[in-house]
């Protein structure tokens, strides 16, 4: 059986942590082995983990004496691992039955594909997992290192949720650590370094719980201009390394600055309403030095009329406002 070492970064994650363990150690057809790194947790943690590795002899338990945060919890499986095939776990994250065994199968099949991965199923709070069996049947499809690129280009998205990304860890360890100076994009960013080395697979089926809670990156720490403003050095990155690679790079960077501009456009809207001035600020700047012809548009017009009333009188002139709006609508309306 092919070999597989699961990195499983931990903080905080404890009621989680035994539940994430068991969900690898039962995976069929690979030989898998686990590393839980707890990041110095104040909760109970080390006494899961320690007990996990008591347990078993596939399980290794360390902790940090302070928190390193989340790039270092990342980067010390990379170091660790030995087996043919590597896959970081985050402890509030599950793996589907049969995923590590799908993955490996088409990446065997396919001695180009660095990473494979594939769809996740949202686990909201501490909401049970659903049952999911493997399935009898199911597709997979492999892309070249830039056609992944190109995708990921086009919808301006992070295509890959960590929990289902199996790589080859002599790609991985050649490829290098998670970056620290992107805590908020540095998976995408190992996504695009990924797609450097080779082709990428999707296994259209699911293969990992994600869940979703108060205490996630992604929807706690990591909004608002920062994220959108790491999102761009990544792209950037991206088209600085790879473009030539690309087709029409121009127009892909284009594209990408502009959706992301709109978004923090977007975003400074909320932050005005809420009467947030200095998120507002940052979430403007950050969308004209991306894409300086929003000050061209109709919305940019509407911005500023509101910004020169202020949000609080914006908020009583806003009902008038839509209403007159309304109106204007249904007299233009065919249908009026």
């Amino acid at each position: 059986m092919r070999r597989v070492d699961i990195g499983i970064p931990c903080y905080k994650y404890g009621h989680y942590l035994e539940e994430c363990v068991r969900s690898v150690l039962t995976q069929e057809g690979v030989d898998v082995r686990v590393l839980i790194v707890d990041d110095a947790s104040p909760d109970n943690s080390e006494l899961v983990g320690r007990r996990l590795a008591s347990e078993d002899p596939r399980v290794e338990y360390r902790r940090h004496a302070v928190n390193q945060g989340p790039s270092a919890s990342y980067n010390e499986p990379i170091d660790w691992a030995d087996a043919e095939y590597f896959l970081v776990l985050s402890a509030d994250d599950l793996l589907t039955p049969g995923a590590l065994g799908r993955a490996v199968t088409l990446m065997e099949a396919h001695a180009d594909v660095v990473m494979a991965y594939g769809r996740v199923i949202h686990l909201r709070g501490a909401e049970d997992r659903p049952p999911c069996p493997p399935p009898r049947t199911f597709e997979t499809r492999v892309v070249s290192g830039s056609q992944f690129c190109e995708e990921s280009c086009a919808k301006v998205a992070n295509l890959v949720f960590t929990p289902t990304a199996v790589v080859r860890t002599s790609q991985q360890k050649a490829i290098g650590p998670y970056r620290k100076d992107l805590p908020h994009t540095g998976d995408m960013d190992m996504w695009f370094r990924c797609a450097a080395r080779g082709s990428i697979g999707f296994i259209d089926a699911d293969q990992a719980y994600y869940r979703v809670h108060g205490q996630n990156m992604s929807t706690v720490q990591y909004v608002g201009a920062t994220d959108l403003n790491q999102q761009w050095v990544v792209f950037e990155e991206l088209f600085r390394t790879q473009g030539h690679r690309l087709g029409n790079p121009e127009l892909l960077d284009a594209h990408v600055r502009q959706d992301l501009a709109w978004r923090a456009f977007w975003m400074a809207g909320d932050h005005f309403e809420r009467g947030e001035r200095a998120a507002c600020d940052e979430c403007i700047a950050l969308a004209v030095r991306l894409w300086p012809d929003v000050r061209r548009t109709g919305a940019w017009l509407r911005f500023v009329c509101k910004s020169a009333v202020g949000p609080h009188a914006w908020s009583r002139l806003r009902p008038a406002v839509d209403a007159l709006r309304g109106r204007r609508v249904r007299e233009t309306s065919p249908m009026g």
